[in-house]
């Protein structure tokens, strides 16, 4: 028990929170596959937490067994309301994960992190974060249309989720999420103690390539990324949005990503001309339905578009370097770090599952899903999340090696300062940014 007790005390190391990084991101995956297929459907968006939580629970519990600290969890649930705020959400999703991610950590740790029963609970506690938002709607329905509406929420969307929303629905969302919560976190339970307990090997992650074009400080791509949910969530028109799409291309293009960003441009034109067809052509609940959900596509999709040039053109030693100018608190920013770059890295794991599964006749589509769903769910999981612990145990190694740890102030290859010069990379040695910081950059020592 000494030991349990000592191990709380020492807080979270740098391995602890890139596992956190590394865990957030594949636990928001899967909140947005499980619960997007209800968000649409304004008479089925009541039950988008239950879609939440059934997927999760072997990702939670798997990084509850690997940190075995205290703050992790609550880090979780701050990320996930960054992220639920940033993408336009109401307001009490944010926050409902923000506290309930506390809660679940303080219930985790009356257990030391170890008790597999109070682990399971954890997890129902966290998975309630999603649905403050429906509280809010039953108890305030007119504060929280008026706020969806500013989010550009359709108004047709709201008055059939009121006319579909009896009074004791709110007790069927928050018991059906307790229960989709338990019987995912008992599935994970079986999971980590058949497949994770004795997983070891590691995995490198792999470095960015280098880049041409114009280079920006960590700072101002973050700035940018800001600005450009601000003018998302208050876009007035359609055009509006096709033209801040079109800027973001015009960046991508800066930045040297000039497939992504006719790419990203052209997808975007296409979604606008559907979505002009289907209001002028389309009525009913068919419309309502599509308009709420395209509505929601257009208010994430600039962002999304944004945020994947800014992922893709800045090293983590960069972000890490640019956070510590403006005394970020390390331990959410190497979390936020490692899951900003582990999530590209998803896509990478899953190309490589799905090749195995077919070594194995085993079919990754809704086909083989519904004709053989637990070994298709235990091919996708297992694979995914033994790379995850593969990763996050190298990726903390690397990071130690590198001193990370190291209380002294760190120090860069070039200072970053703010200054108003603009310049292009003239060469593969010279880099230069809105700040005013020329060189190879802002990397760690």
């Amino acid at each position: 028990m000494s030991n349990q007790v000592n191990s709380l005390k020492k807080g979270l190391t740098v391995k602890d929170l890139v596992t956190t990084g590394i865990f957030s991101a594949i636990f928001f995956v899967f909140t947005l596959v499980g619960g997007l297929p209800f968000a649409p459907n304004p008479v089925l968006t009541f039950y988008m937490p239950m879609g939440a939580a059934l997927l999760c629970g072997p990702i939670y519990l798997l990084m509850v067994a690997k940190v075995q600290k205290r703050w992790s969890v609550t880090i979780l649930g701050i990320i996930m309301g960054i992220i639920w705020f940033a993408t336009g959400m109401h307001w009490a999703f944010s926050l409902g994960y923000i506290g309930m991610g506390l809660i679940a950590d303080l219930v985790a740790g009356a257990g030391h992190y170890r008790n597999k029963a109070i682990n399971l609970l954890s997890y129902m506690l966290i998975s309630l974060g999603g649905i403050y938002t429906y509280v809010v709607f039953f108890l305030d329905p007119d504060g929280w249309a008026s706020t969806m509406l500013k989010n550009g929420t359709e108004q047709s969307y709201i008055d059939t989720m009121n006319s579909s929303a009896p009074s004791w629905l709110l007790v069927v969302i928050i018991a059906g999420t307790l229960a989709v919560a338990a019987f995912s976190g008992w599935v994970g339970g079986k999971m980590l103690k058949k497949q994770f307990e004795k997983a070891g090997d590691h995995r490198m992650m792999g470095g960015a390539s280098s880049r041409r074009g114009l280079w920006l400080d960590p700072r101002t791509k973050i700035l940018l990324l800001l600005f450009c949910i601000l003018s998302a969530m208050m876009a007035p028109s359609l055009f509006y949005e096709l033209g801040l799409v079109v800027l973001i291309g015009l960046l991508g293009v800066c930045f040297g990503k000039w497939k992504y960003a006719w790419k990203g441009v052209l997808f975007y034109a296409l979604i606008v001309l559907l979505t002009l067809w289907i209001m002028d052509t389309m009525t009913g609940t068919w419309r309502t339905m599509f308009i709420a959900f395209l509505g929601l596509f257009h208010k994430v999709y600039p962002c999304g578009m944004l945020s994947g040039i800014v992922l893709s053109t800045t090293k983590v030693s960069e972000f890490l370097s640019a956070m510590n100018r403006i005394h970020a608190p390390k331990k959410l920013v190497i979390p936020l770090a490692v899951m900003l770059r582990y999530v590209p890295t998803i896509q990478e794991d899953w190309r490589f599952i799905k090749d195995a599964m077919r070594m194995r006749d085993v079919s990754p589509s809704p086909k083989g899903l519904l004709t053989h769903p637990a070994m298709t769910v235990e091919c996708i999981y297992v694979p995914l999340m033994m790379a995850a612990s593969k990763a996050a145990d190298e990726l903390s190694i690397a990071s130690i090696t590198r001193g990370i740890e190291n209380p002294k102030p760190r120090t860069c290859l070039v200072q970053i300062h703010i200054g108003p010069r603009i310049f292009w990379r003239a060469s593969a040695s010279r880099r230069t940014s809105l700040w005013g910081c020329t060189g190879r950059g802002c990397s760690d020592d």
